[in-house]
């Protein structure tokens, strides 16, 4: 269940892109959308004892454009939803990535879209994206830049990226809400590093496309069989996809309605080192959504 849609908007097309994600999830969670833009003081600059140093002038208040940005993001919103639906719009003061992650909870959904596909640069420029991923407590939505159109092995699924770990539970759990309220199927994939082709189970039909038999869907049966039982009117396909995970789950989205991804631990900015929502980021064209922080 979500409590709440934010959104993070700049008044870029990264930030429209967001925002109309925001408001399709506000609407089929029937959730309230809060709308934040963020805006920083000016600072000036002092030199006691002849050193420079920066500090935040007294009394600033937003420009007329963080206003009008903020003023447009509502008034699209509550263009596309129902007249009765709960919209706010408020301006924060403060680094986006700071304080879009502060103003949200567990319960949550933060929704922010990104300008770039070059993510190790945009970690190392000190990316909003970057500092969400590291620090909302929320469930958190990434818009990439649009992809070109291709044709995938699961049109209009939620892609889940199934691997052991303390995160699968929530990658499930929210796959699963999400596929239940936009109507939409599942795609469990688990990624196995050689080179046999790709291969998947659909459920309902036993449509079945692969050779040999992997052994790990006979795990991945076992991981989806609570979740299938307590949502019968998901269709549910198991896959395995070959390769490196970011390879596996970058084939396995393409034209996907969002791809699900969990989150373990904070990870810190390493030279030459992207943790793999990073890396799927500036690959994928769907939304990736990344669950909450599991609890060891």
């Amino acid at each position: 269940m979500v409590g709440r849609v934010v959104v993070g908007v700049d008044g870029q097309p990264s930030g429209w892109r967001a925002l109309a994600v925001a408001v399709e999830e506000a609407r089929t969670h029937n959730a309230v959308l809060d709308i934040r833009h963020c805006w920083q003081a000016p600072r000036e600059a002092t030199a006691p004892s002849g050193t420079v140093m920066p500090i935040v002038s007294l009394g600033a208040r937003p420009s007329a454009a963080a206003e009008q940005v903020t003023a447009s993001a509502l008034r699209r919103a509550t263009d596309s939803l129902p007249p009765d639906h709960r919209v706010r719009a408020e301006l924060l003061e403060g680094p986006p990535g700071a304080a879009l992650s502060e103003c949200v909870g567990p319960d949550d959904m933060l929704v922010v879209g990104v300008r770039s596909r070059n993510r190790l640069t945009a970690r190392w420029l000190g990316s909003t994206t970057s500092r969400v991923l590291n620090q909302a407590e929320s469930t958190v939505v990434v818009v990439p830049p649009p992809a070109p159109p291709g044709d995938g092995p699961f049109p209009g699924h939620v892609v889940l990226g199934i691997a052991p770990s303390r995160a699968t539970t929530a990658v499930l759990r929210l796959g699963f809400d999400e596929a239940r309220a936009h109507e939409s199927p599942v795609a469990a994939v688990h990624a196995v590093a050689n080179a046999e082709p790709d291969s998947y189970i659909d459920e309902r039909t036993l449509e079945v496309r692969l050779t040999p038999f992997p052994p790990e869907y006979g795990d991945l049966k076992h991981v989806l069989e609570h979740w299938e039982h307590t949502n019968p009117a998901v269709p549910v396909r198991r896959a395995v996809f070959h390769g490196s995970p970011s390879q596996a789950l970058a084939r396995a989205s393409v034209g996907a309605k969002a791809l699900v991804l969990g989150r373990v631990h904070r990870s810190a900015p390493c030279r030459g080192v992207e943790p793999l929502a990073e890396r799927l980021i500036g690959h994928v064209g769907c939304p990736v959504a990344l669950t909450p922080f599991a609890v060891a």
